[in-house]
Formats: C-alpha cells, structure tokens, sequence
C-alpha cells in the first residue's frame, strides 16, 4: 500500500490531515476534503531511503537516476551535495 493512501485513509478515519501530491486528487474517499496550496516557491525536501544491510542492486542505479532529476532541478548546487 503506498504511504499517500495510507494517510487518507487515516484522513478519512479523522485521524488527521496530511500535504500530497496534486495526483492523488484521482483517489477518492470519503469524507477527505482536496485543496491547492497556491504557492510560487514552494520546495519540498525529498529523501531517498534503503536498508543499509541489504542494499538492492538497483539501488546504485536509482541514486545516478535521482542525481540527473536533481540536477536539472533549480536547486542544483545544494542537490549536488546531498546525493
């Protein structure tokens, strides 16, 4: 189960309130209420996470994609040192 339908789901249940991505709109539930934040500089602070003792062979792989995606980001410099 994705982390995104797991906070509705505790959305729908009134448990809480939790920030998504605008395409999660698609999922409908009951009771969960969608708006915009309408901001011009928003950033979101991403991270990526494995176990250290079992690393996936994709995982190397992954992180070269993730640094091009990051790359072409705006936030190049400050990406460059965390990858």
């Amino acid at each position: 189960m994705c982390i995104c339908s797991s906070n509705l789901g505790l959305v729908s249940a009134g448990l809480g309130v939790s920030l998504a991505p605008a395409s999660i709109r698609n999922i409908h539930r009951t009771g969960v209420v969608y708006i915009t934040l309408n901001t011009l500089n928003a950033e979101v602070e991403l991270v990526a996470a494995w176990r250290q003792d079992e690393p996936l062979p994709v995982l190397q792989t992954f992180l070269e994609v993730m640094k091009k995606v990051v790359s072409q980001n705006s936030c190049e410099d400050a990406a460059q040192d965390t990858i």
